[in-house]
């Protein structure tokens, strides 16, 4: 793809837009598209309707309809682990309902004490204990929705392997109404593992009974005969398929702290969402396909024009998680230095992913946006329709819409120290209201927005073979520690340091 992403055309393109944009106070094109609950706005980038066209031909010369279609029938493959990449198949399949009528079941027996060996008084508090994939996703979808609760749980998540963040979590709750949900993909994961181990001796201090221990413990994994051997019970254990991708199992049985949160009506709007735009994706043609086109802005920006940092700013307080979540899916999805053949590759691919809710960044780190000497690349992420707070609402709209303009145009001044430059590009993206179905809409457009840039880059969005590897080199090394003596142990720690691969 390389060689496509360097087309001279294109480099024409990209700097007559560039030199062009400063003369306009708005844009000459019609660059808004919209499906049910979403809307974008991708007018303040460097691009018009005739460099979009020549863009959309990228897309049709690497076939992408045809990669599309093996990812929705199961035939996408992660070459490097030599396994398909099922998140999208099983969700718009049988197999995917079973999975949810599983979690249904579940659901259901906690909310009425039936399940088997388990504990006798209502439980009223849930810790979700993940890291990864198995936390930012539920974490994100379950604060964005506090306002569709059921108000039957309290809900906390941990990720930390500092057993402080379990010890806030539980300080105040009466452990008999408490249960403990452990999620992990493989169930090795060391600050899972470390968590449950926390956690059991607390409970064996309070109840004195290891019977007793297993009833307040739950798992969501792929791999349950590993699970039932760290001591959780079988009828307390959901499954997922092992060709799901961690930070993309958020519509897997990962969701299940979701569906405890907002209970079953409100889980079927948000997973229909998610259905909805990948049909979306699956079935609209490329030149009105809003995943497609942020995308292609995404690589126009990073490839042509090598804006490397990308900024997300929801202006909206329950969005605020939907930073470190887009931050995961891409910078581990799409930051690779090498093809999916293990060539290296001569582009740039994930930018710096970071960002802040507004208007906090305004006050934050704006500053350097609209003076400082780097280029950056926006998505500002609005609702349209608050209900009762109008006020705060309107606000924050007035205050995205400023923010894009004069990121893009600048502002012109006789004194220096008063110039904004301009020339950040953005995307608004304009969602209904923060209700189950716009939540799902955005998970699913940011997933298939970063399997778009990951074929044009001809990268494996699906492995993170930099994330295992630090995960090798720490366990050599607290084995180093834990073997020590403890008089010795700040010695090791200092070797450690001193250390080289």
């Amino acid at each position: 793809m390389d060689d496509k992403l360097l087309d001279k055309n294109l480099i024409i393109s990209a700097v007559d837009n560039k030199l062009n944009h400063k003369n306009r106070k708005s844009h000459k094109d019609n660059l808004i598209y919209k499906n049910d609950h979403i809307t974008i706005d991708v007018s303040r980038n460097f691009i018009d309707k005739q460099t979009l066209s020549r863009l959309f031909k990228l897309l049709k010369d690497i076939e992408i309809k045809k990669e599309i279609t093996k990812l929705f029938s199961n035939k996408f493959k992660s070459k490097s682990e030599n396994k398909y990449v099922s998140h999208i198949f099983l969700r718009n399949s049988q197999q995917g309902k079973k999975t949810i009528n599983d979690m249904y079941n579940m659901y259901d027996r906690i909310r009425k004490n039936s399940l088997k060996n388990f504990t006798t008084r209502k439980i009223k508090n849930i810790i979700h204990i993940g890291i990864g994939g198995s936390n930012l996703g539920p974490k994100f979808v379950c604060n964005a929705l506090k306002d569709y609760s059921t108000k039957d749980f309290n809900i906390n998540f941990v990720s930390s392997s500092d057993t402080r963040e379990l010890d806030d979590a539980i300080k105040n709750l009466d452990l008999e109404e408490t249960i403990f949900i452990f999620s992990s993909k493989s169930f090795v994961t060391k600050e899972i593992l470390i968590n449950l181990d926390y956690i059991k001796k607390i409970l064996i201090s309070k109840f004195a009974s290891s019977e007793i221990v297993s009833r307040h413990l739950f798992a969501i994994t792929s791999d349950k005969s590993t699970a039932i051997k760290k001591g959780i019970d079988a009828n307390k254990i959901l499954i997922f398929s092992k060709n799901i991708p961690g930070r993309f199992s958020v519509t897997s049985a990962l969701s299940f702290i979701i569906l405890l949160q907002i209970g079953k009506a409100n889980f079927k709007k948000f997973y229909k969402g998610i259905i909805k735009m990948d049909n979306h994706f699956k079935r609209t043609k490329i030149s009105n396909n809003i995943p497609m086109i942020l995308a292609i802005i995404s690589i126009w920006n990073i490839n042509f024009f090598s804006i490397r940092n990308f900024c997300v700013c929801p202006y909206n307080y329950r969005l605020k998680d939907a930073i470190e979540y887009i931050q995961q899916i891409e910078m581990e999805s799409n930051g690779k230095s090498s093809d999916i053949y293990s060539n290296e590759i001569n582009i740039d691919t994930s930018p710096i992913v970071f960002g802040q809710a507004g208007t906090d960044c305004q006050h934050s780190f704006f500053q350097m946006i609209h003076q400082g000497s780097q280029d950056i690349a926006l998505d500002f992420v609005g609702v349209i329709d608050s209900n009762d707070h109008k006020v705060s609402s309107n606000f924050l709209i007035s205050n995205l819409i400023a923010q894009a303009n004069l990121c893009f145009y600048g502002k012109g001044s006789q004194k220096n120290n008063k110039k904004i430059r301009g020339n950040n590009p953005s995307n608004i993206i304009l969602m209904n209201s923060v209700d189950p179905h716009s939540v799902g809409n955005l998970i699913s457009m940011y997933e298939h927005k970063i399997f778009v840039e990951g074929i044009l880059w001809n990268i494996n969005s699906f492995d993170q073979w930099g994330v295992e590897e630090g995960k090798l080199l720490a366990s050599k090394f607290i084995n180093k520690i834990n073997q020590s003596n403890r008089k010795d142990t700040d010695k090791i720690i200092l070797q450690l340091l001193k250390t080289k691969f």
